[in-house]
């Protein structure tokens, strides 16, 4: 299980709303589950855009 404190780390959002998984466990079926479906649509992730297991993410300038 993730520490409570830590959940926030495993957070994701879609158009359906923002999702924090209870487990890695979870949350990497969920990481899995979004690569297969782009994948089944022929759209594929650029791994030299992609980060896994970083502590924070810098986007359009923003931490």
């Amino acid at each position: 299980m993730v520490k409570p404190e830590d959940r926030f780390k495993t957070a994701f959002r879609t158009h359906h709303g923002h999702y924090e998984c209870p487990s890695w466990k979870a949350h990497l079926q969920h990481v899995e589950a979004v690569l297969q479906t782009l994948q089944q649509h022929e759209l594929y992730a650029r791994l030299s855009k992609c980060s896994f297991g970083t502590s924070e993410v810098d986007y359009l300038g923003h931490k």
